[in-house]
């Protein structure tokens, strides 16, 4: 166990808090063993305890996600002051008792600097966390889009979807000839996105659907049995989102749909844009890799890798599906801004 596992994993959760509140209640730990003076209220601390340990944690998993990490900074610090003062008062209203020595004000002022020091401290090693797990999740994501950016470079273009492109261009150009320049330059364009788009952090949806539209253009020119259905609802006017986040699933359904029995092979995708989700689905009828479903070569990337980019991409913010039902492979991704 190294010093970062034992700071970040989740199953040392127990741990870390309990040395946590040791630490901030080493008085009182150390007056169990007799090392200082024992607890003269029992009740009092308990209940100081409980408050303190509401107070930290409604900060920490209900604030802190909510409004600290969305930026609604007077909102959160609204409530933290809200929630410290509650402490505060309720604490001093049990506990305060008329004394020559401490005044109320006394009483109410100490017991706020050490509820305060607490509290901020805790908020301090959560923000710190948050802080490093965030670096380290950019830190991982420009090392998976360099490994992508390289995989595409290596292959801008499949080699098959290529040959059969092309073969059918031949086929075109002594059958239908006027229709070779627009096939010409549907493949320009599915190129010249793949070079120099597909490099950029973010395009906007329109471009990327289009990129789609264009894929599927070609891959149904080389089909005979293919037929495709495109669905886009919502405004996607200023939706941004990565290059080729949806390519892997589409070439995923090009390849099992295909069949070798002359029937009908469908594909159906459909974008719904609906502030702040985005949602991709996309469907097509099992070929003749029925069961392969979690293949290791899934779409030439791999199952866990296009996983690992949308939560490296969308983390705590998308949801994936992806099942075989009805004779049909079925994909839901869901994304929120």
């Amino acid at each position: 166990m190294n010093i970062d596992s034992f700071l970040f994993d989740k199953k040392f959760w127990i741990v870390r808090h309990g040395l946590f509140w040791m630490a901030m209640y080493l008085d009182e730990f150390l007056s169990i063993f007799g090392l200082t003076e024992p607890i003269s209220e029992s009740w009092t601390f308990f209940l100081g305890l409980l408050l303190d340990v509401v107070m930290v944690y409604f900060n920490l998993y209900y604030v802190i996600p909510r409004f600290f990490q969305r930026s609604k900074m007077a909102t959160y610090v609204s409530l933290t002051l809200l929630t410290l003062m509650l402490n505060v008062v309720i604490l001093t209203a049990v506990s305060y008792s008329p004394n020559e020595d401490y005044t109320l004000f006394y009483d109410i002022f100490s017991t706020t600097l050490v509820t305060s020091g607490l509290l901020g401290i805790a908020i301090a090693i959560k923000v710190s966390k948050i802080s490093y797990l965030r670096q380290q999740r950019l830190n991982d994501l420009q090392q998976l889009q360099l490994n992508t950016e390289l995989n595409y470079l290596k292959k801008q273009v499949n080699p098959h979807f290529l040959f059969n492109v092309l073969n059918n261009m031949y086929v075109q150009s002594r059958e239908t000839p006027k229709e070779v320049p627009e096939t010409i330059m549907k493949l320009s364009e599915l190129m010249r996105y793949q070079t120099y788009d597909a490099a950029k952090e973010q395009v906007s949806l329109k471009q990327e659907i289009n990129f789609i539209e264009k894929y599927l253009d070609l891959e149904k020119m080389r089909r005979e049995f293919l037929h495709i259905e495109v669905e886009k609802e919502g405004d996607f006017n200023n939706v941004a989102v990565p290059p080729m986040l949806f390519l892997p699933f589409v070439e995923n359904a090009c390849k099992h749909s295909t069949l070798t029995t002359g029937e009908s092979e469908h594909i159906r995708i459909k974008w719904k844009h609906n502030i702040p989700k985005l949602v991709f689905t996309i469907e097509n009828t099992i070929g003749n890799r029925r069961g392969h479903i979690n293949d290791a070569q899934y779409s030439g990337f791999g199952l866990e890798n296009i996983k690992k980019r949308i939560e490296l991409l969308y983390p705590d913010k998308h949801e994936l599906s992806i099942k075989e039902e009805g004779g049909f492979y079925k994909v839901k991704l869901v994304v929120s801004s």
